[in-house]
């Protein structure tokens, strides 16, 4: 029985990427916008 095995080698690696985020402040304003718009919406929904 044969050892079928394959090896790779690979180059040389890249730095990490920044990955962008939000500040905490940004995150609270938006989850903020977030619940007007799905109160407003429950709200108009209701309604009719």
């Amino acid at each position: 029985m044969a050892n079928n095995t394959a090896v790779t080698t690979l180059g040389v690696g890249t730095g990490v990427a920044a990955v962008p985020t939000l500040s905490q402040w940004a995150l609270m304003l938006l989850s903020v916008l977030l619940a007007g718009f799905a109160a407003m919406r429950m709200r108009r929904v209701h309604m009719n």
